[in-house]
């Protein structure tokens, strides 16, 4: 399966409760955090394309800012107008 087709697999997800409890964050080690960029870290890990975002740790990165920095310093993300 390719990252798109595993994210939409966990379409409807839900945390647990009010304090960010997700299967991404126990997966990840950071649990009760917010977990957006660690679901997309999450998502690469499943396709076998961790070594892609591997911005923090070899699990990927747990912050969006995190991996705005890394992908920036690897010149690979777009400017916001393209």
């Amino acid at each position: 399966m390719n990252v798109v087709d595993i994210a939409k697999s966990q379409l409807g997800y839900q945390e647990v409760g009010k304090s960010n409890d997700s299967m991404y964050g126990k997966w990840y080690g950071l649990n009760n955090n917010p977990w957006c960029a660690m679901f997309v870290s999450w998502c690469f890990d499943q396709a076998g394309l961790g070594d892609k975002v591997a911005a923090q740790t070899k699990k990927g990165f747990a912050s969006c800012q995190a991996g705005l920095k890394w992908f920036g310093q690897k010149k690979r993300q777009d400017s916001p107008s393209g």
